[in-house]
């Protein structure tokens, strides 16, 4: 297994910079995720660390060693593509093989490591069959297979769920996750799905036109975003952003007469800002709904419901501004509602509105 890196990595297309000054660590073992929305670089990132792109500069190593220099098959890493990638014409057998009989290695190992791989994939009766006549999940399992018998220094993966209906993609989650810990193979996954990054990643690292926002477990991310980008990507549902003023030790909401107590680490947050616009941020299960007046709550009216079996997200308007806040199922409101709401300060995050970082 292998330590991967990039140092200072910037790739242009044209005009375009797809990856801007980049630095990176994957350590040996680890799952790490790359997180951003359509066009941040994760692909050419990862495209980058395979070979595939070559860098207009900056440093890619693997195992403590330079490989810029290196083509793709003597990097020694399995890419796993979004779009699986497999020959129409071979037999899931022969997909499986085919990376080995592109080097001299003898037909008796060949077999052995298909074979195993097919083992550990759950598809050891399917190795007959051709592509068409598999479902998207056991073409995935034979793309990762053909990824396996390689036995690489590293997996880089493209989105390898993305063609999955969502049950297969939750339970493929898992298994992608418990097969990565058993072989202890280094990873670096590349989703635009938040929920994917959460639940697989020991750390993920979100991306951002190219540029790295934050770096960290998954907790960390999602609890201490250091940026509102950061904020705004992570959690579902989405974290509620209101444009705020500082006005002594409140906040009131722009273009209302709404203000907002600040209490405890909130307002120690609110003393530290330097310019009074700052943007306050409210996770769904940090704000209360009342159905009567109590202190510190102010008044909302229910925009929207969503009902989701185990629990409720309703969409309030507060001062022109929609917050979200996530109930119990039984608590049952209907739209145009008048209710009030609190929030929780220990868990509220304030943002400078100029430069969209977290005012610690």
């Amino acid at each position: 297994m292998a330590e991967l890196a990039l140092a200072s990595v910037t790739k242009t297309f044209g005009e375009v910079v797809a990856v801007n000054d980049f630095s990176l660590t994957v350590h040996d073992h680890e799952f790490l995720v790359l997180l951003g929305p359509s066009g941040a670089g994760k692909t050419t990132t990862l495209r980058t660390v395979a070979g595939l792109e070559k860098p207009d500069s900056g440093k890619v190593s693997i195992d403590h060693k330079e490989v810029n220099a290196l083509t793709p098959a003597e990097r020694n890493v399995a890419f796993v593509f979004q779009f699986y990638a497999l020959y129409p014409f071979m037999t899931a057998y022969d997909n499986m093989a085919f990376p080995l009989k592109a080097n001299p290695m003898p037909k008796a190992e060949i077999d052995k490591r298909v074979r195993d791989a097919a083992r550990i994939l759950q598809i050891e009766h399917l190795l007959k069959r051709k592509p068409g006549q598999l479902s998207g999940g056991e073409q995935q399992r034979v793309a990762l297979g053909r990824a396996m018998v390689r036995r690489p220094q590293a997996y880089l993966m493209d989105e390898p769920l993305t063609n999955l209906d969502a049950k297969l993609r939750t339970s493929m989650r898992a298994e992608l996750k418990h097969l990565q810990r058993d072989l202890g193979v280094t990873t670096l996954y590349v989703t635009h799905d938040q929920i994917e990054a959460m639940t697989m990643g020991d750390r993920i690292a979100v991306l951002k036109k190219g540029r790295l926002q934050q770096i960290g477990t998954p907790r960390e991310i999602y609890e201490s975003p250091l940026n509102i980008s950061v904020a705004s990507f992570v959690g579902h549902p989405m974290m509620a952003l209101l444009r705020c003023r500082i006005a002594g030790d409140a906040l009131q909401i722009e273009g209302s007469n709404v203000s907002l107590s600040a209490t405890g680490s909130l307002l120690g947050a609110v003393k530290r800002a330097t310019k009074q616009q700052v943007v306050l941020g409210l996770r769904s299960e940090d704000v209360t709904v009342h159905v009567s007046a109590t202190p510190d709550a102010v008044p909302a009216e229910v925009y929207a419901v969503e009902p989701l079996g185990d629990r409720c997200i309703y969409d309030l308007q507060v001062g022109g501004t929609l917050v979200r806040a996530r109930t119990d199922p039984e608590f049952m409101l209907n739209q145009g509602d008048r209710v009030w709401i609190s929030f929780d300060s220990e868990r509220a995050h304030l943002f400078d509105a100029q430069t969209e970082e977290r005012i610690a």
